[in-house]
């Protein structure tokens, strides 16, 4: 144990301890701010698999191949978003939130389970309009041999067809929905509004915008 030395005068013990505080309060620390790290682009991301994938390094290009994800599916949910309707009369689309990094992160895991999820809403006089997509999903195609099938559509569902794509018109209430089966794909609208509002938004030619962007 420490013992202090009985020539050393125990009243100057907090005048010693004031003067080391100040002294280590007076030592200069480097001050570090840690910048964000800058999202990879898609051009860093893909060479890096196909070397990994040469260099049988499987699991480092699985590894980049969902970083890669991470990239491309907030631009394919933004290019979804412009390929939906524009706001009909009477209704203005509600403003999406700006997505960050891990954000992104979450929906190209989301991506890679159910498919990539888009909704786009419509503000009006008589309430909400909501349309979502969900693109690229394996559950898609069990919905989509229901729909073939008009034995099991049920009552007040009628079946619309776009050319090569199918689709479920229903109402419910006083609430109508339009299911188009696009490929892998599922596109549904639904609300407070009638039948022909729900076919005149989403007429052929969006159909045919939204399996483009959709890779059917």
């Amino acid at each position: 144990m420490f013992k202090l030395s009985r020539r050393f005068p125990v009243y100057r013990i907090p005048i010693v301890l004031a003067v080391l505080l100040a002294l280590f309060a007076a030592v200069p620390f480097a001050q570090e701010r840690m910048s964000k790290k800058k999202p990879p682009t898609f051009e860093e991301i893909h060479p890096a698999i196909a070397e990994a994938f040469k260099a049988g390094q499987y699991g480092l290009a699985m590894s980049k191949t969902r970083e890669l994800m991470t990239v491309i599916t907030p631009k394919w949910h933004e290019a979804i978003l412009a390929a939906l309707p524009g706001a009909p009369a009477g209704y203005t689309i509600v403003p999406q939130r700006k997505q960050n990094p891990q954000a992104a992160s979450a929906l190209a895991a989301l991506t890679a389970s159910i498919g990539t999820v888009v909704e786009q809403k419509y503000k009006g006089e008589k309430g909400t309009l909501i349309c979502t997509v969900t693109a690229d999903s394996p559950m898609i195609q069990m919905f989509g041999m229901w729909v073939k099938n008009p034995a099991l559509l049920g009552e007040g569902a009628e079946l619309v067809k776009y050319g090569e794509y199918d689709a479920l018109l229903k109402k419910e209430g006083d609430r109508w929905s339009l299911q188009i089966v696009i490929g892998s794909s599922l596109v549904e609208a639904k609300g407070q509004v009638s039948d022909e509002f729900l076919l005149r938004m989403f007429d052929q030619k969006v159909v045919d915008r939204l399996a483009d962007v959709l890779g059917v």
